[in-house]
């Protein structure tokens, strides 16, 4: 069923340096008015402009809906965006079904293997920047030792290959002989040790002694004249053949309130769409309207922002312990009913002040509400000629992820492992449903909040969603704010300067354009 007129597809990119904002890359077909950003058919926006036109042309020359669309526009983003999103990654979308009013989500997030090791459960953020940066396998590498040839540090069962050397098929040798270390070296020798032996015995030297590159593989390093690599084993990467095959997505009814007159559909956690919904509804009450965002007028536009601070304190403050649901510990349910109550939003407005902000205690628990990465995060928003929607997020984690790429398939891989709590992190919860659990299959945490609002006639208002980390969620319902709230079509919901809330610093940013209009008045908080 085709909508008479599509008035607003959105594509909230936040990741912006020094205050500029990435370009929006919207592409539609049927008839527009680009000044106010309405499309007569359909449209598309992601960040890319490539990958916008090849979505709009699955739908416009092959008859695609927003599925089709969203899907192929993601694959571009992975070849030409490799830093944010990729096969290496995963996904939350929201899908909304025009035809049948009916919405659903779909979870490809990673999820924790079955068996990660000891090491990755204390601190998931352990990196190593001097790292090889073609391995698959760096997980357990500890560096370069000096070795000798009248006195081997790793003394057992010597495999020479002059011509097919790899890292795997050293550390495969070792491993299946029940050692506990392995060591290359001149690029065609493996050598193991066990628990008791000691790698370190001649002393540890510099990673540029260890340059020779495997006889295997010229994209490998394998040790160096009288010089290991040497691997723990049992620290070695702990997926398995069984952690893939029964890797499952998670398909759901997705999480929806009610935020005035319209529905607002977004993903349970893992992803963070239960704090957007929690603070429109705390915004809901001050009956914000194109009054409340006057340019001349910079005492009431200081406010208006102080209230949307203020309710990002207490969204962030509510959410600590969030996990992924389908693991719940008993609290996470908690959380997102707490949330989504409207008696919880009322209360929470209730203790905003107009002249000051409150105590820090008196907004909750700001620990765990921030997530600490940066970057490698996308998004694509569809609205089909059909009316059905999709709003997608896909992500890798930090720019280039775990900055590895698979030697066979040229994948980069993420390191959402990063993602889970933990308790060496200053971010970290007491009973959070976020820490890694031997056994569980859980979705580490995230900031994606792809998002869709629908009129109370089945109509599709919204299609949001972002990248930039820890903004995604405060940016998400700022530009859904501007929208709904202060009349601002698809360019300037979306180019309106931004303010942030940092949890976990407890600080507020703001761009450089709205500062100069409300520093004043945010002097006397």
């Amino acid at each position: 069923m085709a909508m008479d007129r599509l008035t607003a597809v959105y594509f909230s990119m936040i990741c912006f340096i020094l205050a500029g904002h990435v370009p929006l890359r919207l592409c539609c077909w049927g008839g527009s008015d680009l000044d106010k950003y309405t499309f007569e058919e359909a449209a598309i926006a992601a960040d890319h402009e490539t990958c916008s036109k090849i979505g709009r042309d699955i739908m416009r020359n092959l008859g695609g809906n927003a599925a089709d669309a969203a899907i192929a526009a993601m694959l571009c983003v992975g070849v030409l965006n490799a830093h944010s999103a990729g096969l290496g990654g995963g996904h939350i979308s929201v899908f909304y079904d025009r035809e049948t009013g009916n919405a659903y989500e779909i979870n490809a997030r990673e999820r924790a293997p079955m068996k990660p090791s000891q090491d990755l459960i204390n601190n998931p953020w352990k990196t190593d920047n001097d790292l090889e940066p073609f391995t698959d396998l760096y997980v357990g590498y500890l560096g370069c030792f000096i070795d000798s040839s009248t006195s081997r540090a790793l003394p057992h069962n010597r495999l020479l290959n002059d011509n097919a050397m790899t890292i795997e098929l050293c550390l495969d040798h070792c491993g299946s002989l029940g050692h506990a270390y392995a060591g290359l070296q001149y690029g065609k020798e493996c050598w193991c040790g066990k628990a008791t032996d000691d790698y370190a015995l001649h002393g540890a030297t510099s990673e540029y002694e260890c340059c020779h590159f495997c006889s295997g593989n010229n994209l490998q390093k394998c040790g160096g004249s009288l010089r290991n690599t040497v691997y723990d084993l049992r620290q070695r990467a702990t997926i398995t053949p069984s952690d893939l095959s029964q890797y499952e997505t998670r398909r759901r009814p997705p999480l929806s309130a009610v935020i005035g007159d319209s529905t607002f559909y977004t993903a349970y956690p893992p992803g963070r769409g239960v704090v957007a919904a929690f603070v429109l509804n705390i915004l809901e009450g001050f009956g914000f309207d194109a009054t409340s965002v006057p340019d001349g007028n910079h005492k009431v536009l200081g406010l208006t922002y102080h209230r949307i601070v203020e309710a990002f304190k207490f969204g962030c403050a509510k959410s600590a312990g969030l996990g992924d649901i389908e693991f719940d510990n008993g609290n996470v349910q908690n959380i997102v009913n707490t949330l989504l109550a409207k008696s919880t939003a009322d209360q929470s407005r209730a203790k905003i002040r107009n002249e000051s902000t409150l105590p820090v205690t008196e907004y909750g628990n700001h620990k765990g509400c921030q997530v600490q990465t940066k970057g490698g995060t996308t998004h694509v928003s569809v609205l089909d000629q059909y009316g059905n929607a999709v709003a997608m997020t896909s992500s890798i984690n930090q720019y280039f992820g775990a900055r590895v790429r698979g030697n066979k398939t040229g994948i980069i891989y993420n390191d959402h492992m990063a993602d889970f709590s933990h308790k060496k992190d200053a971010n970290y919860v007491t009973n959070s449903g976020n820490e890694i659990v031997p056994g569980q299959k859980k979705h580490p945490m995230s900031a994606m909040s792809p998002s869709i609002m629908v009129s109370k006639d089945g109509d599709v208002r919204l299609v949001t969603g972002g990248a930039g980390s820890d903004s995604i969620t405060t940016s998400t319902t700022l530009v859904i704010t501007n929208s709904l709230r202060f009349g601002d079509n698809v360019k300037k919901s979306v180019k309106r300067p931004r303010i942030y809330y940092k949890g976990l610093t407890k600080k507020v940013q703001i761009e450089r354009e709205l500062y100069k209009k409300v520093s004043i008045c945010f002097k006397g908080f």
